[in-house]
């Protein structure tokens, strides 16, 4: 009679010790990322919130002294004779433009990105692969070199003003630059794919049956486009208007460029604060308005049905909607456009950037012999390699958690915190990362590069997580079961199994880490100290100083890079979906 009950305790002793090793083996695995997160993403943000209740230093800084002067500097302005206070209008004009034209950016994209990823989601496989890498590149290059190839289309003397001079239809340039138009042009090109692609998600999960229904019951086309298509795409289109327009209410590299100083949004008074002004309080109180903007644009897409799915797709006939190709077809110009004419003049002997004379690498000569070029790009290589390994190793780590151990309490929040840079506008990341590192720098007296390369790893956790966490979640257990079932220890089963079935996942997030890195501005423009100015830094200091074919050269070459890069991860992309098993 006892026997039973000493095999009973035994296996609940044998529970037991496997419980606290898995707990054990989760918390080792998680803990790295999301304190890495936690300490240079999310703890710096309740320090600017400190920050916004103080008082400015004489030369930066803040001095400890409880204020509301901050946030009363929103909506007043002191007399600097009578001290009197009185309302004023100059910063809500600047976030009445920002939402204004954040909103605009997120309509246009949305008429110009539902027909195309509509057109895209209804191609045979192999085209649609092909449209999607097409959509795919301008998604990962470089923000600031797009938005120069804009500013060389809309400026005076740019290949907007002289061919309607040369065809005439007018006599004299249109003022296009420094405009609102050209802000909201510049924010729509940047932001464009990231409307696209999400509803393309949606889309290729619709069900045409419901579609065929409409038809068979006499439903005209646009009918069945806004009875059926329309509500069913409606997750996809939600999550495409808030990922356009969050980056684009805390936009800095467009309106700085295309906007000029007479055109500011609430990114670039956010920078001249911490700048210029020197006004680090008031700096940390716009940013966190910013940030309440955002999070009421999360909660509207929440309640929007963000969180629905779409039902299983199955391919019938009557895709086809009028207009929809030409449009897709125009998307592609618009995102192509740009940067075959940066490209074209790259090659330009001419030291004038529009006007072609004669074939030549001789910029790129220059561009090679340029020691502040060469610094530059050596600076950016080194940021982005140690931060792409460190953020590759962790982010494979969280993502073993969060898809091969059993579900547990607080996995929502542990991918939620991995997930947090991608949930925070970039210019307040900047900025709460500046007042973290120079409150640790005022303490210890440590400077260097490793600050940059630990705010570079921690934003780059993210975007290495995901590839690597859809690689595992696709994966065939079956073959990690039958290691185990053969006796394999788990260690094994990993190094001779898992690991190379996830090793295209982790070579995809490894190399779109290495772009997020390589390719920052606004994060490094706050960040880096004196000698850490990399390859986009260079460049942004040189379109201020003047448009030079130098820097279109530079510029093609770092296109280049991320081209191939993209390349590479949409054919590790290609490969798993192939082999999975």
């Amino acid at each position: 009679m006892t026997k039973p009950t000493a095999t009973s305790s035994q296996l609940s002793s044998a529970v037991i010790a496997e419980e606290k090793r898995l707990r054990g083996t989760r918390y080792g695995l998680l803990a790295p990322g999301i304190l890495t997160i936690f300490i240079i993403g999310i703890m710096p943000l309740s320090i600017v919130l400190v920050y916004s209740f103080l008082k400015p230093g004489d030369f930066g800084g803040v001095t400890w002294e409880l204020s509301f002067e901050a946030y009363v500097q929103l909506l007043f302005e002191e007399d600097i004779f009578d001290e009197t206070l009185s309302f004023t209008t100059d910063y809500l004009e600047i976030f009445w433009r920002s939402v204004g034209l954040g909103l605009v950016t997120t309509i246009a994209c949305l008429l110009v990105g539902f027909p195309t990823a509509y057109f895209i989601a209804t191609q045979p496989p192999a085209r649609r692969n092909a449209w999607l890498f097409l959509i795919t590149i301008p998604f990962w290059t470089n923000l600031l070199i797009r938005t120069y190839a804009m500013l060389l289309i809309l400026r005076d003397q740019g290949m907007i003003n002289l061919s309607l001079i040369k065809i005439g239809v007018i006599d004299r340039a249109l003022p296009l630059l420094y405009t609102d138009f050209a802000v909201s042009l510049g924010l729509v090109y940047a932001y464009l794919p990231f409307m696209v692609l999400p509803i393309f998600a949606s889309l290729e999960k619709l069900d045409f049956r419901l579609v065929e229904a409409g038809y068979d019951l006499y439903a005209t086309r646009f009918r069945v486009l806004k009875r059926i298509i329309i509500p069913l795409a409606k997750p996809g289109i939600a999550a495409g208007c808030i990922l356009v327009l969050i980056p684009s209410l805390g936009a800095y590299i467009t309106p700085a460029l295309l906007g000029g100083g007479k055109k500011l949004m609430i990114g670039n008074l956010i920078e001249l604060q911490f700048g210029q002004a020197r006004n680090w309080p008031f700096g940390s109180a716009i940013a966190l308005v910013l940030m309440v903007l955002v999070m009421l644009s999360l909660l509207i897409y929440l309640r929007s049905g963000g969180r629905k799915g779409a039902s299983a797709r199955k391919s019938i006939d009557l895709k086809y909607q009028p207009g929809f190709s030409q449009i897709a077809w125009f998307c592609i110009v618009v995102l192509y456009a740009p940067i075959a004419v940066l490209v074209l003049f790259s090659f330009n002997q001419n030291r004038s950037v529009t006007v072609w004379t004669e074939f030549s690498f001789d910029w790129y000569v220059k561009a090679a012999q340029n020691e502040g070029i060469q610094h530059a790009a050596w600076v950016s290589l080194e940021v982005a390699f140690i931060a792409m390994v460190i953020s590759t190793i962790l982010a494979t780590m969280a993502a073993l958690v969060t898809t091969r151990t059993p579900p547990y309490r607080g996995l929502n929040a542990a991918i939620t915190v991995i997930n947090q840079p991608l949930m925070v506008p970039e210019v307040v990341t900047a900025v709460a990362t500046l007042i973290f590192f120079a409150i640790i720098k005022q303490a210890t007296g440590v400077t260097g590069i490793g600050y940059l390369i630990a705010a570079h790893t921690a934003f780059c956790i993210p975007f290495a997580y995901m590839p690597i966490r859809a690689r595992l979640e696709d994966m065939d257990l079956s073959l990690e079961q039958a290691a185990a079932d053969l006796y394999a220890p788990p260690f094994k089963v990993f190094r001779r199994v898992t690991l190379p079935l996830m090793m295209p996942g982790i070579m995809a997030g490894a190399m779109l880490a290495f772009i997020v890195s390589l390719d920052d501005v606004i994060i490094t423009l706050f960040v880096a100290g004196p000698g850490e100015t990399t390859l986009p830094l260079y460049i942004l200091g040189q379109i201020r100083r003047g448009v030079t074919p130098e820097i279109n050269a530079v510029s093609t070459l770092f296109l280049g890079i991320s081209v191939i890069l993209v390349t590479l991860i949409f054919l590790f992309g290609t490969n798993k979906n192939k082999g999975k098993q």
